[in-house]
């Protein structure tokens, strides 16, 4: 059976299944001849607040300066079209589940009887350039995603080594989706370097992402930040 859009509703009831493991994120990809931050989790895409887009950069070469977010209804887009690489940064508020079971879009402070709270915070860049350098990414956002080959030179079924960083020191045992919008693949974590192995998996966009949580001491509005950090890019077949 398929849903008013086309899917499979077994495939799209699978897809919850699967996403309900990890956390929404946000990405970038061109959709229109535009850049847009597209928040969601695997192939289920949300609407969002604009205003939490609280921040874009674009890079070209080593230069880094702030990119344009332009707000729209539900969602922003960036204007950064001729740079080599843009990142953007979203923040998803606090959210704090209380002893029923229930999450609330606040401070833990302000919840009745509540279990546990976190600040959730997402980060995304996409390599729009094949001259583009991750390098020094680590050092741009707490959780972050970077490969000494600019993707875009891999190629699509080609194996690609990452790096994922926490606050600038490799991120031990931490989980990746190495195709996070398409969830076609197995979840992977880190080694003891911060490094994992991925293959490219699709001609065109490819979207991968690291999960992490960082516990914060002594505060009374969560107990940690919950972060969710992506890559993304085109990748083109090299054998055509």
């Amino acid at each position: 059976m398929k849903t008013k859009y086309g899917f499979s509703l077994a495939l799209l009831l699978g897809a919850i299944s699967i996403s309900s493991a990890h956390a929404h994120g946000v990405w970038i990809e061109e959709r229109h001849d535009k850049l847009e931050a597209v928040y969601g989790d695997g192939p289920l895409v949300d609407s969002y607040d604009p205003k939490k887009l609280v921040q874009a950069s674009q890079w070209n070469g080593s230069e880094k300066s702030k990119a344009d977010i332009h707000a729209l209804e539900k969602y922003a887009v960036i204007s950064a079209d001729n740079a080599d690489m843009v990142s953007v940064v979203l923040d998803n508020g606090y959210w704090t589940k209380n002893t029923s079971g229930k999450w609330i879009n606040d401070k833990k402070s302000n919840v009745e009887n509540p279990e546990k709270g976190q600040h959730s915070i997402k980060y995304g860049v996409y390599i729009n350039d094949s001259k583009a350098s991750l390098s020094g990414l680590e050092s741009e956002m707490p959780l972050a995603i970077t490969s000494e080959v600019n993707p875009l030179l891999v190629g699509v079924g080609k194996e690609m080594v990452l790096n994922v960083w926490l606050d600038g020191k490799p991120a031990v045992d931490v989980v990746v989706y190495a195709d996070y919008k398409n969830m076609h693949s197995e979840i992977l974590n880190t080694d003891k370097e911060g490094k994992v192995k991925i293959v490219v998996r699709n001609e065109g966009l490819n979207v991968i992402a690291a999960q992490a949580n960082k516990p914060l001491v002594d505060n009374a509005d969560a107990d940690s930040v919950s972060m969710v950090s992506t890559l993304s890019f085109v990748a083109v077949d090299m054998k055509h």
